[in-house]
């Protein structure tokens, strides 16, 4: 069996994807206009039912993930390694009302603006 060098490459990325830590969100994956884009995330579409956030950092290190409502009010808080080069964050299966949230990362070297998310 003849095996095209697109079909082995996207193998290998679906087979690695899960050991990066990388896991299929619960929740609907939709076609969100993102064209190519797509084809970076886990099976080739972008689960709508989670925040995402991509972090990148020059260097390893342990970096705390908040993630508050509009009264500031604390809903999640993790301490995460990131490593060097662009991380790829979700929060997933919060149950989150519609409204307003904040989500901020902080390490030692670095405190985000609060990056706001809107769930209708």
């Amino acid at each position: 069996m003849v095996t095209s060098k697109a079909d082995i490459i996207a193998q290998l990325r679906r087979d690695l994807l899960p050991l990066q830590g990388f896991k299929p969100v619960s929740g609907t994956n939709e076609n969100v206009g993102l064209g190519q884009i797509n084809y970076s995330f886990l099976n080739a579409s972008f689960p709508v039912g989670a925040m995402h956030e991509f972090i990148s950092s020059d260097k390893n290190d342990n970096t705390e993930i908040t993630l508050s409502d509009s009264k500031g009010q604390i809903l999640f808080k993790s301490t995460v390694m990131v490593v060097n080069g662009i991380n790829n964050y979700h929060l997933s299966n919060l149950n989150l009302a519609p409204g307003i949230y904040y989500f901020q990362i902080s390490n030692d070297n670095f405190v985000s603006k609060n990056i706001k998310h809107i769930i209708q």
